[in-house]
């Protein structure tokens, strides 16, 4: 479960967000911690709603995983 744990992301990785009622893709740079504040789920095992710099937005689960170091108590932003 992914829930809950912060990661430091090694390279860039792409999100979707949603900016004025539409999906954008997002580029969310490396050295940059997101938060995991959902998911996977059963019923989707690929996507997790995740909090970087204040904006929410979902990845693959499977980009925060082979793209993403956790860590431990990481505030979701960029680090430098």
């Amino acid at each position: 479960m992914l829930t809950g744990r912060s990661f430091l992301l090694t390279t860039e990785v792409l999100g979707v967000q949603k900016i004025a009622g539409k999906f954008v893709a997002v580029t969310i740079p490396a050295k940059t911690v997101i938060r995991v504040t959902s998911g996977p789920t059963p019923t989707d095992s690929r996507l997790v709603e995740v909090v970087w710099d204040g904006n929410e937005m979902l990845m693959f689960a499977e980009d925060v995983q082979n793209r993403g170091r956790e860590v431990k108590g990481g505030t979701a932003g960029h680090q430098d």
